[in-house]
């Protein structure tokens, strides 16, 4: 249940994971109390919405989620969801969610095998959705991207259930870099939100009109968990 002074927020960490201190300080910002959840600990000590950050679980060993999946927090994380409470995937941690099951499709690379550090205007298409119940339908957001598997894929039966389960959902062709890629423009799974904008024309921000200034976080690390946690669980 959420508290009288602000969700609590647990943030999953696995050996490798380099943004988990950046959504501390998001949620910190927004007046939520977020902590670490370390991947080795098969609880989310009953906060009230689970995030998995980007970076490199576990180096992406054999592939990106293929040791992660196997962590113990992610048991804890998939009965978290299935009680309805929310679980957000960002980057990384998306791509850990899809192999671990707890969304459908997968992640392939890029159109033209490219990595991609940029920012995109994103339009929103349902509010459906934790991330954009506060905006409006057709809002256009200036979302940064970095990375390098992107490409969001299912098979026809795995597109149609999606479609079934939020009207709104449905497919666009975005060109980038030379090349045609298709997009979800927004879903919605039990318990799970995610893909809620669309590119609407795949624009990008000229340089001058991007921030400046670190895109890390000030907040101090947690101290190092014990070289023996840091071995694959």
């Amino acid at each position: 249940m959420v508290s009288a002074i602000g969700p609590r927020i647990g943030v999953v960490v696995f050996p490798g994971t380099n943004c988990e201190l950046d959504v501390l300080d998001a949620f910190d910002r927004l007046g939520a109390q977020s902590e670490l959840l370390w991947h080795g600990e098969a609880s989310t000590r009953d906060v009230d919405a689970v995030i998995v950050p980007g970076g490199f679980a576990h180096g992406d060993y054999l592939h990106t989620g293929a040791i992660a999946q196997f962590s113990p927090v992610l048991d804890a994380v998939r009965a978290h969801a299935a009680a309805g409470a929310p679980v957000i995937g960002i980057c990384n941690g998306f791509q850990v969610l899809c192999e671990s099951g707890l969304l459908p499709g997968a992640l392939q690379k890029n159109a033209g095998l490219r990595f991609i550090c940029d920012t995109v205007d994103l339009e929103v298409a349902t509010t459906r959705c934790a991330l954009t119940n506060a905006a409006g339908v057709g809002q256009i957001l200036h979302i940064p991207i970095n990375h390098f598997e992107g490409n969001y894929t299912c098979d026809a039966e795995t597109l149609a259930a999606l479609r079934a389960d939020d009207p709104s959902w449905s497919v666009m062709s975005a060109t980038r870099t030379g090349a045609s890629t298709t997009l979800p423009a927004s879903a919605m799974t039990p318990a799970t939100w995610w893909g809620s904008c669309r590119i609407p024309n795949a624009r990008r921000r000229r340089s001058s009109d991007r921030p400046t200034g670190s895109c890390c976080s000030s907040r101090s690390s947690p101290p190092s968990p014990p070289e023996s946690e840091l071995r694959p669980q």
